[in-house]
């Protein structure tokens, strides 16, 4: 029973340390956000006149 308890936590923070290095050897390559970046920058520039944000940084509307 006590082994049993202790190889569920040991494995939570296993899970918990690997979800919070994702750029790990084997976690996310940054490559695949650099190439999402120059699509939303790509259509961006497709799109006449763009997006507005309808509020101010404040969160104020226009």
């Amino acid at each position: 029973m006590m082994g049993s308890v202790a190889v569920v936590i040991t494995s939570t923070l296993l899970l918990l340390w690997y979800l919070d290095h994702p750029f790990g050897p084997n976690g996310l390559r940054p490559t695949a956000m650099e190439r999402t970046l120059d699509q939303l920058t790509h259509e961006k520039g497709i799109a006449s006149g763009g997006f507005q944000i309808p509020c101010d940084v404040r969160g104020a509307p226009r």
